[in-house]
């Protein structure tokens, strides 16, 4: 965090589908009062496009 800025930078992250980010994210939300929120969600452990984040293909 970035107080003297009023920022924060906050990342959630879960293992499984019985944990909702979302709701972690409200709480957040709820707590701090932003002005504004930027969200992004990442999916790991999926390699849709491979040749954008490897050298070399990972045989399947």
């Amino acid at each position: 965090t970035w107080p003297e800025h009023g920022y924060a930078a906050i990342d959630i992250y879960t293992c499984g589908k019985s944990i909702d980010p979302w709701i972690a994210l409200e709480l957040i939300k709820e707590e701090l009062q932003p002005e504004t929120a930027t969200i992004m969600e990442v999916k790991r452990g999926l390699m849709i496009n491979q040749k954008a984040y490897l050298k070399e293909q990972i045989p399947q």
